[in-house]
């Protein structure tokens, strides 16, 4: 194999010491001859060579330099062959400042060669000498013939490899060793990897630690596999994930013994749980320039009768809005993933588009589908009394079939850095009372995080809603069941429900579809204070579908203000309308509340 060629070339005099108390060989970095490499090697070039890390901290002469310099040649190198260029050469050389410089240049040439390529991976996990991997597990570990030799893809794949016997039923399988043959006429490298796959092995008996009011029957409705099923361990994951779903506990452990039982084929595994607060109390306040303040009240219950039960009794009130509410999820005994879900709520709306008394109750089916997704289904009863600017005013209940569809993927609830969330839901009503009318009213939301650093300082967001009843006129269908926009919680900049349909004196009338648009971009400046640009854009239509040519868009714009705390951020949002209307619209907005718009 060729080797790396190390040498060192210096020219000129040396430099002048910047001060007499304390020398420095003040100097500025510089790689050539990388044109042909990745750029995220080159990367990583300058990011390993103290050369570049310490170009601020000069060395007192020129000799000092030439050290430094000759210590980074190793690195240089080791980082090219970790790219595949095992015949890669570098040298250095300083040329000490002219008559108009204040600093020398060190300058390291790299010829880089030819790349080398994977000829083959090979595998021996039975000692009687390697093979050739099979297409499956290529696939999987993403090595393939004609692949470039990089050092951080064998690895992964060296990972994944693992990974797979511990999927086949071998819990204690290792890497051995990595045995690298490099053929420099060829330029091509191949790969064995030598397996200690160790006994295939069964699930044997599940030890359950840690429970002190939640019921061991009830953690073990949650474990993936049966006792004597062979070993796997996307259940043991599968496992963990499920009961760290719960919210029932603060830490969830699940692992096999690192031998297998005495006298038979099976391994035992071990889940260690420590439980939450099972009850906690919560407030949450809010302000707008429309709607004024209001306030959130709640008590929860996260393990009422000591098997997951949730109970959840919650209270709002505002200039709007006044409300009680009651929610209870019970995990069913034959699947923990699938719940009885039971929402009620009673309250009394006051707003310029309508006024209202209603009661509500439903009572469905949750299922968890998996990691993230979510489907409800279930009959909903709805009782109106209303009284509203148009004809329809009286008493109506809706019987409807409630169905949803969600998606979470984000890592956060109150102020998401990546993922996204999706919601699909269709709700066929039908009423008797003094109003009868039928129709379907659905919709779907979603939003989008993405993060530009590792950190999660930069984040940009984007949301959308698209919604539509069919089956009825507007005038019809009783107005809190309409569509409207405008407000906190939807098209910033605009007042509340006002983006859309208005009568004669510019109060809404809902409509029966709308569509919106918002895109943020989250910079936080310090761990505690962020600024937030918005833009949002949304509009309410009488038909049934939008029809996005008439009437146009509303845009609102705006900046928000961010303070971070350890439970979620305090958001404060300025916005003005973009296309503001006379006589109906206000020149800015204010909204205030807790956790980010969405």
């Amino acid at each position: 194999m060729a080797s790396g060629c190390i040498t060192g070339i210096s020219t000129g005099q040396a430099a002048t010491p910047a001060s007499a108390t304390t020398p420095s060989y003040a100097y500025e970095p510089v790689i050539t001859g990388t044109s042909e490499i990745p750029g995220q090697m080159f990367d990583t070039l300058t990011e390993t060579a103290l050369s570049f890390r310490l170009k601020d901290t000069p060395p007192p002469s020129r000799a000092s330099l030439s050290r430094r310099a000759e210590g980074d040649i190793e690195r240089l190198i080791k980082v090219l062959k970790s790219g595949g260029y095992y015949d890669a050469a570098v040298t250095f050389e300083i040329i000490p400042p002219g008559d108009t410089e204040k600093r020398a240049s060190l300058v390291f040439s790299i010829e880089p060669g030819t790349p080398y390529l994977i000829a083959d991976v090979l595998v021996d996990d039975t000692g009687n000498g390697p093979k050739p991997i099979d297409d499956t597990r290529l696939e999987r570990i993403g090595l393939h013939s004609g692949h470039p030799a990089r050092a951080s893809d064998i690895l992964g794949a060296e990972s994944v490899l693992t990974r797979l016997y511990h999927e086949d039923g071998y819990p204690h399988a290792t890497i051995a060793k990595r045995r690298i043959r490099i053929n420099p006429p060829e330029k091509t490298m191949t790969i064995n990897f030598a397996v200690e796959r160790g006994q295939k092995l069964a699930f044997g008996a599940t030890g359950i630690h840690g429970l002190t009011s939640v019921t061991e029957k009830h953690v073990r409705e949650f474990i993936s596999w049966e006792t004597g099923e062979p070993y796997d361990i996307r259940k043991v994951e599968k496992t963990q994930r499920l009961l760290e779903s719960t919210g029932l506990f603060n830490l969830v452990t699940v692992q096999v013994a690192d031998k297998p039982t005495a006298g038979v084929d099976q391994v035992a595994a071990r889940i260690d749980l420590k439980e939450r607060a099972h009850r906690s109390i919560g407030f949450g306040t809010r302000f707008s320039t429309s709607e004024g303040p209001a306030g959130d009240v709640f008590w929860e219950h996260r393990n009422l009768f000591n098997e997951g039960e949730k109970l959840r009794l919650g209270a709002t009130a505002s200039l709007i809005e006044k409300g009680v509410e009651a929610n209870f999820v019970d995990p069913l005994r034959q699947d923990p993933r699938r719940s009885l879900l039971i929402e009620s709520e009673i309250k009394s709306i006051t707003s310029d588009a309508y006024n209202d008394n209603h009661a509500a109750v439903f009572a469905g089916i949750e299922q968890s589908l998996s990691r993230w997704w979510t489907g409800t289904l279930g009959p909903t009863v709805e009782y109106y009394d209303i009284s509203s600017s148009e004809e329809f005013n009286g008493r109506v209940t809706l019987f409807g079939l409630r169905g949803n569809l969600a998606y979470d993927s984000t890592d956060n609830r109150l102020n998401p850095g990546k993922g996204a969330r999706l919601r699909v839901g269709a709700t066929p009503y039908t009423s008797f009372g003094e109003q009868n009318v039928s129709f379907l009213l659905s919709s779907v939301e979603a939003s989008t995080y993405y993060a530009f650093d590792e950190e999660k300082r930069y984040v940009a967001a984007a949301r959308t809603r698209l919604a539509s009843t069919v089956g009825a006129e507007r005038r019809a269908i009783p107005p809190s069941k309409r569509f409207y926009a405008g407000g906190g919680g939807s098209v910033r900049g605009f007042a509340f429900q006002t983006v859309g349909p208005l009568d004669e004196e510019n109060e809404p009338i809902g409509g029966r579809s709308a569509a919106e648009l918002g895109l943020e971009l989250r910079l936080r400046v310090t761990d505690s204070i962020g600024i937030v640009p918005f833009l949002e854009g949304g509009n309410v239509y009488r038909d049934a579908l939008p029809d996005f040519q008439k009437p146009e868009f509303l845009w609102g714009a705006g900046l928000g203000f961010r303070y971070y705390t350890e439970f979620g951020p305090i958001r404060l949002d300025i916005a003005t309308p973009i296309n503001k209307r006379d006589v109906v619209d206000k020149p800015v907005q204010f909204y205030i509340s807790f956790g980010q718009a969405f």
